[in-house]
Formats: C-alpha cells, sequence, structure tokens
C-alpha cells in the first residue's frame, strides 16, 4: 500500500497478493493476516478494493449467494446488508463503503472484509476460469503462481498491456526480458 496525498492506494505488488490469493480456492487465512498487519486506514482500502474488483469481475444474486453458504455469513446481518448497499442497483459506492469500514467495530469490519474477500474470490475466479490464452486479454490472469512472471509485471511500467500470452515467453527464455 502506498499513500498519495493523504490517502492509501493499492499497488501492483498488492494487487498481485490479491490475485494470487484466489488462484486454486480463496485463502482467507492469508487475506486475514494481511488485513492485520494494515492499518485502520489501509484496512478500509483493501475491502473497499476488493469489492470493487469483484462488481467489475461480475456480482449478481448467484454471486452472493454462493458467498454466503462458504462463509456462513447471514444475509441479514446488519454490517452485511448494509455492505451490499454499496454495489446495489447497478450503483458501486467504494468510497461509501470505505467509509462503513471505517465506522464499523472491529468484528464487524473483520465480517464485512470476509464478505469483500469472498465475493471478490468467487466473482473473479467465475472470469478467471473462463479465460483463455487466446482471448485474454487482462494481466491479473497471468500465470501469478510463477515467480517469475510476478517478477516480470513488477518490473515493465506498460505490465496493463500484458496479458496470458506473454507468459510463454517468459517461461521459455527463462529469465526476464523486457517487452
Amino acid at each position: 500500500m502506498k499513500q498519495h496525498n493523504g490517502h492509501w492506494h493499492m499497488e501492483l505488488a498488492d494487487a498481485i497478493r490479491a490475485n494470487r490469493l484466489i488462484r486454486g480456492r480463496i485463502d482467507f487465512d492469508a487475506f486475514a493476516a494481511w488485513y492485520h498487519s494494515l492499518s485502520l486506514p489501509q484496512q478500509c482500502v483493501l475491502g473497499a478494493e476488493l469489492f470493487g474488483c469483484a462488481h467489475q469481475a461480475g456480482v449478481d444474486d448467484s454471486t452472493y449467494d454462493e458467498v454466503f453458504r462458504l462463509t456462513g455469513l447471514s444475509p441479514n446481518d446488519d454490517s452485511v446488508l448494509r455492505a451490499c448497499a454499496c454495489g446495489s442497483m447497478g450503483c458501486l459506492n467504494i468510497g461509501g463503503l470505505q467509509t462503513l469500514l471505517a465506522e464499523l467495530s472491529g468484528s464487524a469490519r473483520l465480517t464485512v472484509f470476509r464478505l469483500c474477500v469472498f465475493l471478490f474470490g468467487v466473482a473473479e475466479g467465475r472470469v478467471f476460469s473462463r479465460e483463455t490464452r487466446e482471448h485474454c486479454n487482462h494481466w491479473w490472469h497471468r500465470d501469478l503462481l510463477d515467480e517469475r512472471v510476478v517478477e516480470s509485471l513488477l518490473a515493465d511500467p506498460t505490465f496493463y498491456k500484458t496479458s496470458m500470452r506473454d507468459d510463454d515467453r517468459i517461461k521459455k527464455t527463462g529469465h526476464n526480458e523486457q517487452r
């Protein structure tokens, strides 16, 4: 996380970390350890960014149903209802979710963070499972479990122009060539 003009923002390394933690399965324990290592404002940013990424990937009623089944969270819990409202009726309110997270008690904030993690994991996992090397144009769908790929992304100022197809070059050469 990096602070700019008094506000915290996720960096590329944070986005890579988040995506790595949902590959294959949602590693909530690792997310929770990361969350607990952060300050309150950073926790709020992380939760809200995961929520935003989930909605960009496509959250619908079936996503929420799966999240509630996986987590045991109650859809009637007040903090869950308030968080869900930040993404309802086609209006995504990331700032509202950050404000909500900051206002909640520690246990309620962790509950909403759990919701955000699983929304991200389920929604992004669905998209990722349908991607193909030939048609994918998302850098975050690259082989982020391969350190060579991660190093290449972090070293590339135009990482956002890369996709799964770029992994072949990195894995064949065995080192990190710039595009």
